[in-house]
């Protein structure tokens, strides 16, 4: 428990770095607005309980995918906050182009949902059309059938169990099918 707790620590650091970089963007560490009724002490407070909030394997998966887009986006010379559609629909066509597998894009897309929830982000509408289309020709183009092995005649079943259990005694058995 002690090791989960330094793992979470470690993506709870990470998260508040995302935060520090969006600024203004982020209504959990931007600045209070005027009206604003809490303490900083009580908001210092709601701000730890929001970012230790959940287990941090799925802190780890989504924060992980986080910074890979902004890290293309560093690269690439754009604006990462407020995140746009924008962004999204060229990091999404820069995943398909490096032939990203089926799943990718959908797991960007949670991704972006839950950082943008937890750090109290203006959300891209991940619900856009064009990312749902380019989505879904991801999956078709990329999704393979899961295929079973074509099953054994019971009666050869029975017959290596036979063989098996009668010369199992004296020395290992060794099958090869092909």
């Amino acid at each position: 428990q002690e090791q989960e707790i330094l793992e979470k620590t470690k993506w709870i650091r990470r998260l508040e770095e995302i935060a520090l970089q969006a600024g203004e963007h982020s209504k959990l560490f931007g600045p209070s607005s005027a009206d604003c009724q809490l303490s900083e002490a009580e908001q210092s407070k709601l701000r730890k309980a929001v970012l230790s909030k959940g287990a941090f394997r799925t802190m780890a998966v989504h924060i992980r995918h986080f910074e890979r887009m902004m890290s293309w986006a560093r690269r690439n010379g754009l604006e990462i906050f407020p995140i746009s559609i924008d962004l999204v629909l060229k990091y999404a066509l820069f995943l398909n182009e490096q032939s990203c597998g089926p799943t990718v894009i959908a797991s960007v897309k949670a991704a972006i949902a839950w950082v943008c929830l937890r750090l109290c982000l203006q959300a891209p509408d991940i619900r856009d059309p064009r990312l749902t289309a380019l989505e879904s020709q991801v999956v078709e183009a990329r999704a393979k059938e899961l295929k079973e092995a074509v099953p054994f005649p019971l009666l050869l079943v029975m017959m290596l169990e036979r063989f098996v259990v009668r010369h199992a005694a004296d020395q290992p058995v060794l099958a090869f099918f092909v």
